[in-house]
């Protein structure tokens, strides 16, 4: 197994897709490049305007590789995956969706 690396998408109109089993990114200009899902360990989407299919979630999923989405240079959101009864399951974990519904629920168990 070869060293893992960090996929970057960094520009608007880039989407990433799944052909084969392998991880692929389209540019607008028509550019193409492939990534082996066993080479990488992170994907960061660090600006707005970019696709995702969900065959490249559940890829992801299944080699345990994290995604992260920015907004202006702070991370905003991430989809991991989780074992939850022996099969795997993705969750979005939204960092300020769940900072709210964590008061929220605060909130509730006070009211009681």
């Amino acid at each position: 197994m070869g060293t893992t690396r960090e996929l970057v998408i960094d520009k608007p109109g880039t989407y990433l897709g799944v052909r084969k089993g392998l991880f692929v990114v389209r540019g607008v200009d028509g550019s193409r490049a492939e990534f082996s899902p066993a080479e990488l360990s992170h994907i960061s989407i660090r600006c707005r305007g970019v696709g995702i299919s969900v065959n490249a979630l559940k890829l992801a999923c299944r080699f345990g590789i994290e995604i992260t989405v920015y907004e202006k240079g702070r991370p905003l959101t991430k989809v991991v995956h989780a074992m939850k009864g022996g099969r795997a399951q993705m969750y979005i974990l939204g960092a300020l969706k769940a900072e709210e519904m964590y008061y929220a629920m605060k909130e509730e168990v006070k009211r009681r």
